[in-house]
Parts: structure tokens; C-alpha cells; sequence
């Protein structure tokens, strides 16, 4: 049986790589904007084009490449090893999700549950269809999930009693934020409240001023990684304020934070309507049941899974907290609660050996079921709505197909069922009932998953790519994506469409200016379906060619200014 479990779980990880330069799915479906995918590498990809002598005055460096040291070197090293092309972009981003898989597997074995629930457990993890969206497309919620995770192991591994687990849990923890993502940030806040709370509790003081030893040398690390790159804080500031103002920015106007209800009800649902909840219920079911259990196993006993229950549940509050705040698209950068939430739910095995014998206890918890039952379908009703997710503009509605729709809310319905039988103890098989529910949605996620990229896989825009190679290759490309034209095409990106820029005057004049005096040589405009034309009639410009795909196009136009 251990040599079966291999060759499954062997079979899942290669399955990652399988046709890797592929589009990406629609997007209302995978939550992945092919055209955004290079800006998360802003450093490697203006690293590789500066050493193949494709760079731009003023264009050669970004405000955004403060944000992606983390994954500098390794996509570089990829681009350079593959190519300039989807494989180079990617192929760390399954690395990175295969090594939280097995920092996932050593965290179950830690906690010691039943090995056949840490075999569902993985293949859960290995099948889920958005996080196997999130494993093959750039992107940093993958590389928070692994940092995040590592984090976590480092803590349920190793304790928090010893100097040099403290510090790498303190420097790990700061990662996250300060080198990965800024939205990281309730992970930091999670694990000091939860050393504070220990140093309380032992009255050791040892404890926080070792876990803080660690950030101040993670920060330092910072300071030095940004001299590296001809970088310092205050561009890592102004790249901030970038990022945290406009129509996506992350930080909630002071205004709006008045409104302390809506808030609370915001940061609540951008958590419980996060996408990889949304392709399997009774994952979310199964979060919801934890966290009353997760509270009386935290004060049950002073041990590693006590302490553990402690930890999710801090975490768990510390996301509200931030999302209260500040949270940018919660229904894909959640993702990075997955290892929270997983192990949440592994935590609270052991809670259905033992019959429920308390009424007050059956009662309450069976109410609690049923609103979370509720609240699962409410998950599931907002994510089928095309209103939801009518702010993309695109009119082109991805949606899960009927048969997974079924599948997937029966077996959270039938989950609910069991957990019921087992609270009032019915003499159902319940255990045998749950591993096949969870096999039921495996099942569902992997085939879901084969069907969309492996039959429905598409190339539109890797073929688009390809084909303007002749006339792109060592031209001055602008417009909305510049990073991702020049794949394949060889082309010079400059003038990205997002405030990525280091110009002193607006856009438009900026482009008029590179057009005037043939610093572009091309523009390309991704055009969603039914959206006018940014630069129809412009001034200077000839269309070209327009390239259709699914849910948009690009429209090429040449820089006829003599």
C-alpha cells in the first residue's frame, strides 16, 4: 500500500508540469490574468532583457521590482534554463508548490493523526483545483502559501522554547512580509501575539526578545538585498503608495472604516468566499466545524496540539483584523490561508473518536452546523453569480460546470449530515462516510482539473506571441503589458500600463512624446469583449492586426509618425 501511495502521489506532483505554456483558463473560472502573471517577476524578466541588450532608456528599471526579490534569482535562473517563454516564467511556481506540499506532509506527521487521513489530506491538497491553478501560473499567494507554510513548520516542529527555532520562526514570519508579500502581514502579527502570549503565560521573556531577534535580521536582510538591486526604502515606500491607492489598491479609505458592520461582514465573506473553498464546500464546512473544537482543544492541555489549536485560531483572527483594513481580489489572495485552514481541520480529527454524550453540547453544536451548512451554500450562491463577478467588465463568464456543481454541494450537504449523526450518535459508520465524501470531492477537483487543462487546454496566446516574433523582435513595445508581449516576440518592453513607471510627466504625454520621437515602435491594447477602444483614431497610430481570443483582444498598432 506505501509503494501505491507514491506512485499516486508521484503521479499528482508531475501532473503539475503537464502542458505548462498553456493560457490560462477564463477568468472568472481561475482568478489568473495571463497579461499580470510577469509582473509578479518584474526583476528576472528586466534582469534577462538587460543581458540580451533588450532594455529601454528610462525603462530599465520598475517601481515594482522592490516586491519580487524573493523569486528574483530562481526565475531568472528559469528563464535563462527554458527560455524566454511560459516554461521559464512558471516552473517555479510548481517548485514552489510541490515543496508546500511536502512541508504540509511533515506538519500532518508531526500532529500525528491517522495516516489514512494524512493520505486524504494530500491528495486533497494535490488535487484542488484552484490551488492547481495557483501552482503553474506566476504568482506571489503560491510563494506566501510556501513561506507561510514553512513558518508554520518550523513552529509545530520544533516548539518555540529554543533560541534558534524563535529566531528563524521571527525571520520566516518578517519574510513573508517584508520580501514576499505586504498582505502577509496578519502572519507576522499572528505569531507574535501568539510568542507574546507565551512569554505571558511562562513568564519568559527570553521568548519575545528572541522571536524579535529574528525580524530585526530579516529587516536587515532587506536592506541589504534593496542595496543590491540599486534599491532603498524610501522606493520600497513609494512602490507602496503605489500599490495601495487607485481603484485596486489594498488600504480601506478612513472614511469607509466608520462603517464598523459592513466592515466586520467584508472581512468575514472575503475570507469564507475565497475561491479554493468555492471548488471544494466541505473544506469550508470542515473550517467552520474546527473553530469551536480549535477553542476547546486550545484550552484543554498545555501540549504541541493544544498550542497548534491556539496558533490557527490567532491566525484565523489576525486575517479579520487585517482584511478589516486593507485586503486587494480577497477571492484569489486568500489562497494564502490554505495551510491555516488545512491543518484547522486535520487539528480536529481525533474530536470524532469519542461520542458526544453532553445535550447542551449536541444542541449548540448542531445549531452551529446548521448555519454553517448556510453558510457554505451562501459560498457557493455568490461565486455562481455573473453579478459578482460583473466588475471584470469582460462579458465572458467562466463558471464550474453542472455535474461538479451537484458533486460539490451534495458532498458538503452530506458532510453535514454525517457530522450531524455523529453529534446525536447514531449508529452510522460515520468515519467510513467521511473518507468517502472527501474521495468523492477529490475525485470531482481532479477531474474538473483534467478536463480544463488537459481536453480544454488552449495556446491563443502563446501562438499570438509566437507569430509576432517577426515583427516585434528587437522593437520598442508599449501599452498595457509590455512584459508580456515580449515573450516569444523578443520585443523591448517599456511604458508598462500600471503605475510601475519611473516618469515625471502623465501617461499620455509620456507616450506622445516616445511616439513623436520614435522611442515605440508598437502598441498593443488588451480590449475586453464589449469594451470601446483605448486608442482607436489616436494620433500616430496605424492598426495593424487585431488577435481574438476568448474574452478579449489585442489590437496592434504600428507608430506611423514620420
Amino acid at each position: 500500500m506505501k509503494w501505491l501511495y507514491i506512485l499516486l502521489f508521484a503521479g499528482l506532483v508531475v501532473f503539475r508540469f503537464a502542458y505548462l505554456d498553456q493560457d490560462a483558463p477564463v477568468y472568472q473560472l481561475a482568478n489568473v490574468s495571463q497579461e499580470d502573471e510577469p509582473y509578479y517577476s518584474q526583476g528576472a524578466l528586466l534582469k534577462l532583457c538587460t543581458n540580451e541588450g533588450r532594455t529601454v532608456k528610462g525603462f530599465e528599471k520598475t517601481k515594482g521590482e522592490v516586491f519580487d526579490i524573493y523569486n528574483r534569482q530562481i526565475t531568472y535562473f528559469s528563464l535563462k534554463l527554458f527560455g524566454n517563454n511560459y516554461w521559464g516564467l512558471r516552473v517555479p511556481d510548481v517548485l514552489a508548490s510541490i515543496l508546500f506540499i511536502l512541508l504540509m506532509y511533515s506538519i500532518f506527521k508531526v500532529i500525528k493523526a491517522d495516516n489514512e487521513f494524512v493520505v486524504l489530506f494530500l491528495t486533497l491538497l494535490l488535487t484542488n483545483f484552484y490551488l492547481f491553478v495557483f501552482s503553474r501560473y506566476n504568482n506571489p499567494q503560491i510563494f506566501s502559501v510556501l513561506v507561510i507554510t514553512l513558518a508554520l513548520w518550523v513552529l509545530i516542529k520544533y516548539g518555540y522554547q529554543k533560541p534558534l527555532p524563535l529566531i528563524a520562526l521571527g525571520f520566516i514570519s518578517a519574510y513573508t512580509v517584508l520580501f514576499v508579500y505586504p498582505m502577509n502581514f496578519f502572519l507576522l502579527a499572528g505569531m507574535g501575539i501568539f510568542i507574546l502570549v507565551k512569554t505571558i503565560e511562562q513568564k519568559k521573556i527570553a521568548l519575545t526578545l528572541f522571536f524579535t531577534t529574528g525580524v530585526l535580521i530579516c529587516f536587515l536582510a532587506l536592506l541589504i538585498s534593496l542595496h543590491s538591486i540599486g534599491r532603498n526604502l524610501h522606493d520600497t515606500y513609494i512602490a507602496l503608495v503605489a500599490s495601495g491607492t487607485g481603484e485596486s489598491g489594498v488600504l480601506i479609505k478612513a472614511t469607509s472604516l466608520m462603517s464598523v458592520w459592513e466592515n466586520i461582514y467584508r472581512s468575514i465573506i472575503a475570507v469564507m468566499g475565497t475561491a479554493y473553498f468555492r471548488f471544494q464546500l466541505p473544506l469550508l464546512l470542515g473550517v467552520l466545524i474546527a473553530i469551536p473544537i480549535l477553542f476547546m482543544k486550545a484550552g484543554d492541555k498545555n501540549d504541541r496540539e493544544s498550542d497548534t489549536s491556539l496558533l490557527m485560531l490567532i491566525l484565523m483572527a489576525t486575517q479579520l483584523a487585517q482584511n478589516y483594513f486593507a485586503y486587494n481580489y480577497p477571492f484569489k489572495k486568500m489562497l494564502v490561508d490554505i495551510p491555516i485552514a488545512t491543518i484547522s481541520v486535520f487539528l480536529t480529527v481525533g474530536y470524532f473518536k469519542k461520542p458526544v454524550t453532553n445535550r447542551l453540547q449536541q444542541i449548540s453544536m448542531s445549531i452551529f452546523l446548521v448555519f454553517s451548512l448556510g453558510l457554505c451554500l451562501f459560498n457557493f450562491k455568490i461565486n455562481k453569480s455573473s453579478t459578482y463577478w460583473g466588475y471584470t467588465g469582460s462579458g465572458c463568464f467562466g463558471s464550474t460546470p453542472y455535474w461538479f456543481d451537484v458533486i460539490n454541494v451534495a458532498t458538503c450537504v452530506a458532510f453535514a449530515l454525517v457530522v450531524l449523526s455523529f453529534l446525536w450518535s447514531f449508529n452510522v459508520k460515520n468515519r467510513l462516510f467521511t473518507i468517502i465524501i472527501i474521495m468523492i470531492s477529490i475525485l470531482a477537483n481532479f477531474i474538473l482539473t483534467y478536463e480544463t487543462f488537459i481536453v480544454g487546454r488552449k495556446y491563443q496566446i502563446r501562438d499570438c506571441l509566437i507569430n509576432l516574433e517577426p515583427i516585434l523582435h528587437d522593437k520598442v513595445v508599449v501599452g498595457g503589458f509590455p512584459l508580456t508581449y515580449q515573450f516569444y516576440s523578443g520585443g523591448k518592453p517599456a511604458l508598462h500600463g500600471y503605475n510601475v513607471n519611473y516618469i515625471n510627466q502623465p501617461q499620455k504625454v509620456v507616450l506622445d512624446s516616445m511616439l513623436v520621437n520614435k522611442q515605440a515602435d508598437y502598441l498593443i491594447d488588451k480590449v475586453m469583449l464589449g469594451a470601446s477602444l483605448y486608442h482607436k483614431d489616436y494620433p500616430g497610430l496605424t492598426l495593424v492586426k487585431v488577435f481574438n481570443f476568448e474574452c478579449y483582444s489585442y489590437y496592434l498598432y504600428k507608430n506611423s509618425l514620420e
